[in-house]
């Protein structure tokens, strides 16, 4: 149950109270009862002892001054009650108990109903008989209360509490004498809970500062640690980089090796197309560098990640065909995927264009085996077909990649149902497993 809930069913008790509030106040009493007289003595021992206890631990000195008022007053029990919360939910909470209530602490009452919110609105001693006979809620605390004398005190001159004494049975009635005395401790209590409000304000503030500066030195060996995996990890993605635009180097170099001082169209856009994909296997490269693990170790990539921004894009250059696609997933070293996506890019252009309907595409896992097909409805490949004869730069390209980059194998061959069917099979490295 919250504060709230607890403060709205004590307030619910007042529909149940058998006496009004000008029944219960007696506060008139305190000045018509023959006074008992002064101890002054033993007055001025107490506040010296609690001088010297405000100095020792002012944390207890709630306690101390709250066990003096029962002393003092011959009370049953006495009581401190600060004011806290905000708007509905202001409340006192009683910081300090002694006596039979003593089990109490810590326990509330509403600011709006209850006998502290009385006090602290009228700003001055209040004495009530059988409080419980008004505010129910009271009648839970056992021994009951015959009568309850209850004090404000101050901070910067605002009532924020209440030092209070009870009796429990007829014979102890309290008058003027204890008024004055209760009103001499709240002075007191001014004094004590500004001290200990102000430690533990300044306590608060050193547990702050001391958070903050753990924050600092935490987010600080983080900041290293995170340049370290940056430095790392670009590293990695400056090599591959690197490798790629060798890669590009390397089919510009092919083109001239046929000793022709004019490029067909046609071979420029196969380079472009090389280009792009290896454009779309830098950027998942940068993606994973930005992801990399603790080590700042670049994690493998995806063939179905790399696959989904790869096909699309080679759709953009065959308008009116139909490329379709299916990929196991698996995680492949960034050398080895960079040789896997130019070797479908180039089977996929050759397919474009030696074909005129669909183009189909399957990578699969086997065990530690790999296979990437191509099937295409063109004419197929001759019986005997040997690539190296071939004298096609595409087709050395893949033969050189799918040998020396894969460590694989290329075989072609002629669908029965006509057109090319091209598959590479390469052994996967260790945990290449998705």
């Amino acid at each position: 149950m919250d504060i709230s809930e607890q403060l709205n069913r004590m307030r619910a008790g007042h529909k149940t109270a058998v006496a009004g509030l000008a029944q219960v106040i007696a506060t008139p009493l305190l000045s018509s009862r023959p006074p008992r007289s002064p101890s002054y003595e033993a007055e001025n021992r107490a506040l010296r002892t609690l001088l010297r206890d405000l100095a020792a631990d002012p944390k207890r000195i709630l306690q101390s001054l709250c066990d003096t008022a029962l002393e003092l007053c011959q009370a049953h029990s006495a009581g401190i009650s600060i004011l806290e919360g905000e708007g509905d939910d202001r409340h006192f909470r009683w910081q300090a108990l002694s006596g039979e209530y003593a089990p109490y602490l810590q326990g509330m009452t509403p600011h709006d109903f209850g006998p502290c919110g009385l006090t602290v609105e009228s700003d001055a001693p209040l004495l009530l008989q059988e409080p419980g006979r008004y505010f129910t809620y009271l009648h839970q605390a056992d021994p009951p209360i015959v009568e309850l004398l209850l004090v404000p005190f101050h901070l910067d001159g605002n009532p924020v509490g209440t030092v209070w004494v009870i009796s429990h049975d007829q014979y102890r009635r309290f008058d003027a004498e204890d008024a004055r005395l209760l009103l001499s401790l709240a002075d007191f209590a001014a004094t004590a809970w500004q001290s200990v409000a102000a430690r533990m304000t300044l306590e608060k503030e050193i547990a702050e500062r001391k958070h903050a500066e753990q924050m600092l030195r935490e987010r600080a060996e983080e900041i290293v640690h995170l340049n370290e995996r940056l430095r790392m990890a670009m590293t990695e993605t400056h090599h591959r980089v690197k490798n790629n635009l060798q890669l590009i180097s390397a089919l510009i170099d092919m083109q001239q090796t046929d000793d022709r001082e004019m490029v067909p169209m046609s071979e420029l856009a196969r380079l472009g197309q090389n280009v792009s994909a290896l454009g779309v296997i830098h950027d998942v490269l940068t993606q994973e560098a930005k992801s990399a693990d603790e080590h700042g170790q670049v994690a493998r990539i995806s063939v179905k990640a790399v696959f989904d921004k790869l096909l699309p894009m080679l759709r953009t250059i065959m308008p009116g065909r139909l490329l379709c696609y299916s990929a196991e997933d698996t995680l492949l070293p960034g050398r080895l995927m960079t040789a896997l996506m130019v070797i479908t890019n180039e089977l996929v252009s050759n397919a474009i264009k030696h074909g005129k309907g669909k183009i189909e595409l399957h990578f699969r896992v086997v065990e530690q085996w790999a296979t990437l097909e191509v099937l295409d409805d063109g004419p197929g490949f001759p019986e005997g077909f040997d690539a190296e004869q071939a004298s096609n730069t595409g087709l050395d390209l893949i033969e050189n990649m799918s040998r020396l980059d894969l460590r694989g194998r290329t075989l072609y061959r002629s669908r029965a149902e006509g057109g090319g069917h091209v598959s590479i099979q390469f052994p996967l490295p260790p945990t290449s497993a998705a």
